[in-house]
Order: structure tokens, then C-alpha cells, then sequence
């Protein structure tokens, strides 16, 4: 949508860029908020408001009153609710999961994601080509409302109750000591970061301007390109699964 309202690459990496912001700024606050208060509420007003967002989005777009702007609203709303969400999922599995089990759990949660990452942009790819953008914007909506379905359908266990002599600020703090002083955390977050910097920008960026101009092969071309992104993660997961079994996973 970026690219087809404004024929700039630079406009598509701005857009992109803005969204790294929330998530550059709200990721700590996830972690303290998934700590203190309930997962499941969490989840459901992520999906929720994403859901508002994508509706709001697919009227924009039917109205043809979509505007560069709105991008920018629905990209930072959207990314700011996403790493809620994610943070919260992760920390949701061992509350879900025996602890000999979780290396395996995330792991499987890690190829459902890429599974996903290889058929929605095929199937959003060529909903673009059949229909309207405003068609994948609503059934982005609807997909969101599922979510809110399945995570109310989840026994959450529910923790005992302690009294909190520290304050959100506190525990925030308190956070980003630790991260920045045990040596195996500084190391996850090297890890994290260079694809986040290095590898995201360049398919999310590129590949829509190289679908259109060098392979010329439309928004179906383009879903195909993203679903090649999600093979790897897939096989990725596969392989994470099947070293759970090995000593020395920092190593590896």
C-alpha cells in the first residue's frame, strides 16, 4: 500500500522504520507489564485494538481516502500492540508447558508462526491480485477476532498472589540491570538485534520495489517472496526442535 500510494522506496523504509520505533521503545514495558498483570487481558486487547485498526484500515481503503499518513498511524499502533503481544505470548509458554518441555514448545511455536509467514502472503498476495486491499484488511480484522476467541478458550494457570514491594518503575529498572549485566542475556540481545537492524529492512523494503520493477510479477510475486522468508523460519524451527536434545545450546 505504501509503495502503490507513493512510488517511493524511501516512504516504504520510513513507514517500516516507524514501526521499529514502538517496539524499540516499548519493549521493556511489555516485559514488566507481562509480569504484573493478567496474559490473558493482555492478548486480548492487543488483538483487539488490531483488530479496530485493520477495520478502520479496509474503510480508509474502500472510501479511497487512504492518505500517507494513515500508514504511519496504523504502522506505530500496530507495532506497539504487537510487541505486547509477543512478549506476552513467549512468556505465556512456560505457564502453559511442563519446564523439561519448553525448548520444544517454543520451538513449535516458532514453526506455527513461519508456517503462517508462508501461506498468509501467498493467500494475501493473491487476495490483492482478485479483489481489494480493503478485502485483506478486513479479513485481517476477522483473524484478529479468532485470536481473541482461542486466547479466552486457554486455561491460564493463575499465579499465587504476592505482594509487590516494588513499583512498576522499579521492576523496569530492575529489568534492564539485569539484561545489561548477566553475560548469556547481552548476548540473546546481540542476537535479536542484528536481523532486527541488518535482515528485516532489506525484504520488508526491497521486495515490494523488486516485485514491481525488477521481476514484475505483481503482488503475487511479491507474496511468494515473503513466503520464502517464512520457508526458512520454518525449516529453522524444525532444526531448533531437533538440537533440543544437545548440551551447549549457546554454543550452537
Amino acid at each position: 500500500m505504501a509503495y502503490d500510494l507513493t512510488g517511493s522506496g524511501a516512504i516504504v523504509g520510513a513507514v517500516l522504520g516507524f514501526r521499529a520505533l514502538p517496539i524499540l521503545l516499548l519493549a521493556p514495558f511489555s516485559g514488566v507489564a507481562a509480569d504484573r498483570y493478567s496474559r490473558r487481558t493482555l492478548l486480548v486487547w492487543s488483538s483487539l485494538i488490531n483488530a479496530v485498526m485493520a477495520g478502520c484500515m479496509g474503510a480508509l481503503v474502500a472510501a479511497k481516502g487512504l492518505a500517507t499518513w494513515h500508514l504511519f498511524v496504523f504502522i506505530w499502533i500496530v507495532g506497539a500492540t504487537h510487541v505486547f503481544d509477543r512478549t506476552t505470548r513467549q512468556a505465556s509458554i512456560q505457564d502453559l508447558v511442563p519446564q523439561s518441555a519448553v525448548m520444544n514448545a517454543v520451538a513449535l511455536n516458532t514453526i506455527a508462526f513461519s508456517l503462517m509467514r508462508v501461506l498468509s502472503p501467498v493467500l494475501a498476495g493473491y487476495l490483492l491480485a482478485w479483489f481489494t486491499a480493503a478485502i485483506n484488511f478486513y479479513i485481517q480484522g476477522l483473524l484478529y477476532v479468532a485470536a481473541i476467541v482461542l486466547v479466552s478458550l486457554i486455561h491460564f494457570p493463575q499465579p499465587a498472589r504476592q505482594e509487590r514491594d516494588n513499583s512498576f518503575w522499579q521492576s523496569l529498572t530492575a529489568g534492564m540491570r539485569y539484561a545489561m549485566s548477566d553475560r548469556l542475556t547481552r548476548t540473546l540481545f546481540l542476537f535479536t538485534a542484528v536481523p532486527f537492524f541488518f535482515l528485516i529492512p532489506v525484504w520488508n523494503t526491497l521486495l515490494p520495489i523488486y516485485a514491481k520493477h525488477e521481476f514484475k510479477v505483481g503482488p503475487e510475486g511479491l507474496g511468494w517472496l515473503f513466503a520464502a522468508v517464512g520457508i526458512g523460519g520454518l525449516l529453522g524451527g524444525v532444526v531448533a526442535a531437533g538440537l533440543s536434545r544437545f548440551d551447549r545450546l549457546g554454543a550452537v
